[in-house]
């Protein structure tokens, strides 16, 4: 995989950033549209593209589950969705 993703509220946004960037991977976190912005600064630490999607954290994971099996989707690594 070319890109490592996960969705988060708060600490797992910050390591696979770090990872990614550790790994020379990019990175992309989604994240609740109204996060509070110290977890969104946190988040956004290592460079790594964030992405608000409309809904609660179940709702932000069901969008990365969906993009799992989708073509969108083709090329990356996702963690921890449930």
């Amino acid at each position: 995989f070319t890109t490592l993703s996960c969705s988060s509220t708060g600490n797992l946004a910050g390591a696979v950033g770090a990872a990614a960037a550790r790994a020379g991977l990019r990175s992309c976190v989604f994240i609740p549209h109204d996060l509070e912005q110290g977890k969104v600064v946190m988040a956004a630490v290592y460079g790594g593209e964030l992405v608000g999607i409309e809904g609660n954290y179940d709702d932000v994971n069901r969008f990365c589950s969906e993009l799992i099996g989708d073509p969108l989707g083709e090329g990356w690594g996702f963690v921890n969705v449930n």
